[in-house]
């Protein structure tokens, strides 16, 4: 959950000079189902930053540029670490997790603006060239994760469920089974173990994913990497399931999560349930250069184990090969 916080705490309480703090909150709600993170976002929520970063690019694309290269500048002492893979001691997680916290704005700046057709010129090459090598995401909760496991070992099976709150004070495990199960986090200060049913009927928010388009023999989601490929299709809830996926497969899941990575590398394309442009598939399938087809709404649904599938990410469609 580490990663988790600090994205919504960048998108919340403002982005350096070119976002003053979002008025639309909870950015970000959390569910954590079976060990399997989904992440909710708040529409307006995201729209704004959109908004933002459109506006700074637009109007001081200079500025945008430097943004860019302090971000990269920035990263130097992050890349030692993410080559690392672990740190050794509470204090060198605490200061990674600020450096972490420090430097997201340029890596949501990048993920936002790279599909923001309004955004031209020397700004959006910048920002093709920085998404092409970018893995600050996945190699952030790679340290987090293998940190976390070294130093509190009799959590390791849960270290999903962790909070930056609980690096003073680990709960017990007894606890951390029961945020496995399902637990609720979002800014604010919100964090129970509940259903997210539970919570949006609490909340009176509405949980809705986003529209799909189909046709015959189709099914149509939102490109989150373009790339072709056929495979063979593994359905992926929970990390029990991470033994079926051999390489060359594709991913089907409701949504992937850090623990998945495993199995993400093998695969030749992921395609999710539910997701945004920022959602962890999304990011990590633009890491790894894979087709990942996002926001199909009923793809677990229609595909099963083994189903031959030919995967079009770029064109926005996945279709079943008889």
């Amino acid at each position: 959950m580490i990663l988790q916080q600090l994205w919504p705490m960048s998108m919340e309480e403002g982005l350096g000079e070119i976002v003053p703090k979002n008025p639309y909150r909870p950015s970000v709600v959390d569910y954590l189902r079976n060990g399997s993170c989904e992440i909710w976002e708040n529409d307006k929520a995201v729209d704004y930053i959109k908004r933002e970063f459109v506006k700074f690019s637009q109007e001081k694309p200079r500025e945008a540029l430097l943004f860019l290269k302090r971000f990269e500048t920035k990263n130097k002492p992050l890349e030692k670490i993410w080559r690392r893979g672990v740190l050794g001691s509470l204090k060198e997680l605490k200061d990674f997790i600020a450096l972490v916290r420090d430097n997201m704005a340029g890596d949501l700046f990048i993920l936002y603006i790279s599909d923001e057709e309004q955004v031209k010129g020397a700004v959006k090459r910048r920002v093709y060239e920085l998404r092409d090598g970018d893995h600050f995401f996945s190699s952030s909760n790679k340290v987090f994760i293998n940190t976390v496991k070294k130093l509190f070992p009799r959590i390791k099976d849960y270290v999903n469920a962790v909070r930056c709150e609980d690096l003073d004070k680990m709960p017990s495990v007894a606890e951390m089974k029961r945020r496995y199960k399902n637990y609720i986090y979002a800014s604010g200060g919100y964090n129970k173990v509940e259903t997210l049913e539970s919570y949006a009927k609490k909340t009176g928010y509405r949980f809705v994913g986003s529209k799909v388009k189909t046709v015959t023999g189709i099914l149509k989601g939102q490109t989150a990497c373009p790339g072709k490929v056929i495979g063979r299709v593994k359905l992926i809830y929970t990390t029990n399931d991470l033994v079926k996926v051999k390489k060359g497969n594709i991913i089907v899941s409701p949504m992937t999560t850090a623990n998945f990575m495993p199995a993400l590398q093998k695969a030749a394309a992921f395609i999710t349930d539910e997701g945004g442009i920022a959602c962890h598939a999304a990011v990590v399938a633009r890491e790894l250069k894979k087709p990942c087809l996002i926001a199909t709404k009923v793809a677990t649904k229609v595909f099963k184990d083994n189903d031959l599938i030919e995967v079009d990410a770029g064109a926005g469609w996945v279709k079943k090969i008889k």
